[in-house]
């Protein structure tokens, strides 16, 4: 027991120096170096990340590598559940967020759009209680987004696109924002420069 308790401690000494670590270039603070100093300030108030894996992969494009493998999205689908079964007790809002957002993007992977949109909905009720996973309703309009394109839904995914895009000040927009430019361009669409 005293091992893992040591562990544990080194584990979060180690997380309480992300912050002070971060760099920046020309005044600016790297944005995937804010994120991952939100994330190891996460770990040192609440003793845990969950889901910070899939979590990490989806913000690199990862299910985009392994969408079109039903096998492995099935594995992570599942493997989602187990942790969610094992930990959801002590889950708070943004934990709950996390777990319906993947799951979300599991299942439209998958082609179950009805199952990913109950669970895409489940995020969007949790939006008004999300204290450190404020990425995820913005995040969440773009896969419902998606949703719509995959349903031939192009007026519909555009105006979702367009919510997603009205987000602003949440860590890796940038990002999300190369992704909804990335599907307007695919929809024939051009995005709008407000």
């Amino acid at each position: 027991m005293s091992e893992i308790y040591s562990k544990f401690s080194k584990y979060h000494a180690i997380f309480g120096k992300v912050d002070g670590l971060r760099q920046r270039i020309a005044g600016k603070s790297i944005p995937v170096e804010k994120y991952c100093a939100k994330k190891a300030n996460r770990f040192v108030a609440k003793h845990s990340l969950m889901f910070a894996h899939y979590e990490f992969m989806y913000f690199w494009s990862g299910f985009d590598i392994v969408g079109s493998h039903p096998t492995i999205m099935q594995g992570i689908l599942e493997d989602l559940e187990n942790i969610w079964l094992t930990r959801k007790s002590g889950a708070d809002a943004d934990d709950r967020a996390l777990y319906f957002f993947l799951k979300a993007v599991c299942l439209r992977n998958l082609r179950r759009p009805v199952a990913a949109e109950s669970a895409i909905r489940e995020v969007m009720k949790l939006e008004e209680d999300l204290v450190d996973f404020v990425y995820l309703p913005p995040n969440a309009y773009y896969e419902l987004a998606l949703l719509r394109i995959a349903d031939g839904l192009r007026d519909e995914a555009e105006t979702l696109l367009a919510k997603a895009r009205a987000y602003k000040g949440f860590p890796l927009e940038n990002k999300l924002h190369f992704r909804i430019h990335s599907a307007m361009e695919n929809l024939g669409s051009r995005t709008p420069m407000v």
